[in-house]
């Protein structure tokens, strides 16, 4: 039992994926699940032909369903369980949980990819300067000396450095800070994400894009498996993917009871007004389920179209900055160099 639990957890979202996509390919040549568990427990070799033998038998000798098997493994999480054992087409049910996977994280690469280049210079920049503090400083400062001792001249009002190259301890604690500065904010952001995400949807409409295709495809792809309204919130309250939803399915869960419509709580939660408007319609005209499927591909739409259009508007701003804080640092070291030549030039 304890070897099941670890390759569970030591599963990561790669591999699992990989594995239902040679699912995906092997079903669409006339195989099933249990076929296409068989064929690649033939090709593949180490860790995930292990695993698949181990689906494998739970399957033939342990009587455990295709979902409870996979899900055993971890090759699919809980939630998705009801979608392989309850959907009448495997390469459907398949191709719904690659397609909530492919949903998540939009946001986030589009934000590193943005600011990764500005928010690493200035950390590398000051780690340069931590570094070449000492040399650039003793020697400006030795030579100013110097030229006062042999020359009768002071110049060290004329000698000016950076202040990052003026003193060790203070570029040292600006690194610190900065750095500090950075954990915090990403801490906040992820603990925010994960236990009240509503909080960072008001704040990042973005993210809210991002989420609300892989919200509406858990709740559609458990629907269209048979359950009603009240079961699929139930299951997903109970083994939603992310803490912060559970609040969010609870009370999807208590208003489906009442028999009231849910897109209220969805607008408490935050999501996007347009969302907001198309479910309300949805709901007033009895349609809500015939057109989840279009609302998810609006959604999907439309997070794509702002993605876009937020790189135009930063992807030239931020790589310029980003090498215009490079320069500020190096030119900081130029200009060292310009006041050793001088200081050099005046012993003379």
């Amino acid at each position: 039992m304890s070897l099941n639990f670890s390759n569970k957890a030591t599963l990561n979202k790669e591999v699992s994926s990989g594995i239902l996509r040679s699912f995906e390919s092997l079903i669409k040549v006339g195989n099933s699940i249990p076929s296409a568990i068989e064929v690649l427990v033939q090709v593949e070799s180490g860790k995930v032909r292990r695993i698949l033998e181990k689906v494998h038998q739970n399957i033939t000798k342990n009587d455990l369903s295709i979902g409870q098997a996979l899900e055993k493994e971890g090759i699919i999480k809980d939630t998705e369980v009801f979608i392989i054992d309850r959907s009448t087409s495997a390469l459907e049910a398949v191709t719904s949980i690659l397609s909530i996977r492919e949903l998540s994280g939009n946001f986030e690469k589009t934000i590193l990819s943005l600011f990764a280049f500005p928010i690493l210079a200035v950390m590398v920049g000051l780690l340069i300067a931590y570094a070449a503090q000492p040399t650039f400083h003793d020697m400006v400062y030795s030579l100013v000396e110097q030229v006062r001792v042999t020359k009768g001249i002071d110049v060290s009002d004329q000698t000016e450095l950076m202040w990052y190259l003026e003193s060790r301890t203070t570029t040292l604690y600006t690194l610190i800070g900065y750095i500090g500065l950075v954990i915090m904010l990403l801490s906040l952001y992820f603990y925010y994400l994960k236990y009240k995400p509503e909080v960072v949807y008001k704040v990042f409409p973005l993210k809210a894009y991002d989420d609300v295709p892989y919200i509406l495809m858990l709740i559609y792809n458990l629907q269209k498996v048979g359950l009603d309204q009240v079961r699929v919130f139930n299951i997903l309250k109970e083994s939603s993917p992310k803490v912060g939803w559970i609040r969010l399915f609870d009370g999807l869960e208590k208003e489906a009871r009442l028999g009231k419509h849910i897109h209220i709580i969805f607008e408490k939660y935050n999501f996007p007004k347009d969302v907001i408007l198309v479910l309300k319609s949805a709901e007033v005209s009895k349609t809500f389920w015939d057109n989840m499927k279009t609302l998810i591909t609006y959604v999907q739409d439309t997070n794509s179209g702002k993605h876009k259009s937020l790189k135009s508007i930063f992807g030239g701003f931020t790589t310029v900055s980003g090498f215009l804080i490079i320069l500020y640092f190096v030119s900081g070291l130029f200009m060292a160099m310009f006041s050793l030549q001088n200081l050099s030039m005046a012993m003379m």
